[in-house]
């Protein structure tokens, strides 16, 4: 419980300075912050519910382990087991809507930087559809042994590779794309702009940080997949902290991205002509008038790209 009230702690704190970013920004003005409003205030909701469930099926489970229960008699010890199940049970299905939910986020953000083409919706849609089919199996099978043997059901870890595989697969598809699209950006711009260019542009900073997390992120759930194979013992410390920590650090990932890449734009501020992270990325074969945009790097100086931009409907 004290990863999980740790965690919980820096992910609040992250949580409400992404929302007050936000709010500054101002939520009416565009529909993408709105919309990262609602998906951080949702978030919170959930992973918030799923540590209270958590606590409250620890403060019930606490008295089978004093000798009142035993004093009170076999029918109090099963209306005990009834409520902790059903409380275990309600926790689980949480747990499991936190990762849905982060995996959605992760999805909804790569999808957003690749609006027309059809090959890479199909393939993060069949991603989200295969990890949502098998978390939430994992949790009709969970279910099912919690009502059969109680409360105190073992929890072995190596039956969660049903949910860490596809939720690691999923993750590693989206950050190949980011890093795709962060890697072409780039060689387009130099293209354009020459190879000494100083990469210091906006949406350049925004790719890269969103690859970099997603790597992160990536290394996270492998560690924890080692862990689980190389583990002798269910009850192996390394692996009750992992089991603590994952939901909470799915939940994290999201609100730290949503965080940086606010206050990356609260830095460089949002003007309706400023080319700025938007819902698509137009690469155009050469400079066209109406279509060339201007960066403006941070040594003050105005400098022509005509290789793409991204507006701001995808990111604040």
């Amino acid at each position: 419980m004290a990863v999980l009230f740790l965690l919980y702690g820096l992910y609040a704190a992250f949580s409400f300075i992404a929302m007050y970013c936000l709010l500054l920004r101002g939520i009416r003005k565009s529909r993408a912050r709105m919309t990262l409003f609602i998906i951080t205030l949702f978030e919170f909701v959930i992973t918030t519910s799923y540590l209270v469930l958590r606590f409250v099926f620890f403060l019930i489970v606490i008295p089978t382990s004093t000798q009142s229960v035993v004093d009170a008699g076999p029918g109090y010890f099963v209306r005990i087991d009834s409520l902790a199940s059903k409380y275990r049970i309600a926790t689980e299905f949480m747990l499991r809507f936190i990762f849905v939910f982060s995996d959605g986020i992760v999805i909804w953000r790569t999808w957003c930087l690749f609006p027309y083409k059809a090959s890479v919706k199909v393939l993060l849609s069949l991603c989200l559809l295969a990890s949502s089919i098998c978390i939430f199996v994992d949790a009709g099978l969970y279910t099912g042994k919690v009502l059969q043997d109680g409360f105190n059901a073992v929890d072995d870890p190596r039956q969660n590779m049903m949910v860490i595989i596809p939720l690691l697969i999923t993750n590693l598809v989206a950050t190949a794309l980011v890093c795709y699209m962060a890697w072409r950006h780039r060689k387009d711009i130099r293209q354009r702009l020459g190879k000494n260019v100083k990469m210091s542009f906006k949406i350049q900073k925004i790719l890269v940080l969103l690859s970099q997390s997603g790597l992160v992120y990536c290394i996270i759930w492998i560690s924890n997949i080692c862990v689980i194979i190389f583990s002798k013992d269910i009850s192996t410390p390394s692996l009750g902290i992992y089991s603590d920590a994952m939901p909470l650090i799915a939940a994290l990932y999201p609100a730290l991205i949503i965080m940086f890449t606010t206050l990356e734009d609260y830095r460089y501020g949002s003007q309706e002509n400023q080319v700025i992270l938007t819902r698509s990325i137009k690469f155009a074969s050469g400079s066209q008038r109406g279509q060339s945009s201007h960066y403006m790097p941070e040594n003050g100086h105005s400098q022509q790209e005509t290789s793409g931009f991204i507006s701001d409907q995808t990111l604040p």
